[in-house]
């Protein structure tokens, strides 16, 4: 499951940033410092991954979220429980 899950939050990322599939996301860099990335954007990656999973996502399961992993890492717990 932990593929799918990554494929499915990188390819979130991508909409919400208008990026090509060519361009490369790293999954350890933190989240503001994607290019473009806003608390906007923050929001609509929440949004798109409690839809996409069917789960709901508490403050404190996003608390330590800093990078792109710390999300799916908290999605897979969520997911999986």
């Amino acid at each position: 499951m932990y593929t799918t899950t990554v494929h499915a939050i990188v390819g979130i990322v991508r909409e919400i940033l208008f990026l090509s599939d060519g361009e490369p996301i790293d999954p350890d860099l933190a989240l503001i410092e994607l290019p473009g990335w806003d608390s906007i954007n923050q929001i609509e990656l929440i949004v798109q991954v409690e839809e996409r999973f069917s789960i709901r996502l508490t403050e404190a399961d996003l608390r330590d979220c800093r990078t792109l992993r710390d999300v799916i890492h908290a999605v897979e717990a969520k997911a999986g429980a």
